[in-house]
């Protein structure tokens, strides 16, 4: 037999060899070692599961039975959680916008209410920060502004929740806009005006200890 009919018989052997598929091979001893550690693993974390769950000689179901589920928690052997608080009411953002039409928005007061229609309304935005970032002469004038916009707010508050259905209301002041209520609950409306201000006010630098004496 030729060179040439030796090639032309290993090229036409080939593609059988290929299609019996790969040629299995025995797993290794560390793969082997491996499957058997896991398997000891396995075997011991069922067996102390079996134990939690019979306990002092009792099958599952009475184990089970005699620990029953809390209706605020699962029976894990952690804590229950705590109820929430029982005061309730909303909290509002006032908006500034620096350039009219600009779309820029700037968190300037929260107010917040109880269901018990109590109130309590904060600044959010420093005379510091104000005079940093506009000037002195301006930062005077824009705390005013300000000022005026929170003294008015309760009575606007009031004409724009008697609106059913509006979903966010406008402060008649060019540039300040009420946003949307959240509904929250706290031990008390000062709480809600804190809430209010660590979720929607980057720039405050308001304490817990100032709401104390936040303007109602």
């Amino acid at each position: 037999m030729s060179d040439q009919e030796n090639i032309n018989g290993s090229l036409m052997s080939s593609p059988n060899q290929e299609a019996r598929g790969p040629v299995r091979k025995e797993p290794s001893a560390a793969l082997s070692r491996l499957r058997h550690r896991l398997d000891d693993q396995l075997t011991q974390a069922a067996g102390r599961l079996r134990e939690a769950l019979v306990g002092d000689n009792l099958n599952p179901t009475a184990a089970f039975a005699e620990r029953p589920l809390q209706d605020n928690a699962r029976d894990t052997g952690a804590p229950a959680l705590p109820d929430l608080p029982a005061y309730r009411g909303v909290w509002y953002p006032v908006y500034w916008t620096p350039i009219p039409g600009s779309g820029e928005r700037i968190t300037v007061l929260i107010v917040a209410k109880g269901e018990d229609g109590q109130v309590c309304m904060r600044s959010t935005i420093s005379d510091a920060l104000l005079e940093f970032a506009f000037g002195n002469p301006k930062a005077a004038a824009l705390r005013q502004m300000f000022d005026y916009v929170e003294k008015m707010l309760p009575d606007w508050l009031e004409s724009y929740e008697s609106r059913s259905g509006t979903a966010s209301g406008a402060v008649p002041v060019t540039g300040f806009t009420l946003g949307v209520a959240r509904s929250s609950c706290a031990d008390n409306v000062r709480q809600l005006a804190a809430q209010g201000i660590c979720l929607d006010a980057a720039f405050a630098d308001v304490t817990f200890a100032d709401l104390d004496h936040c303007q109602e």
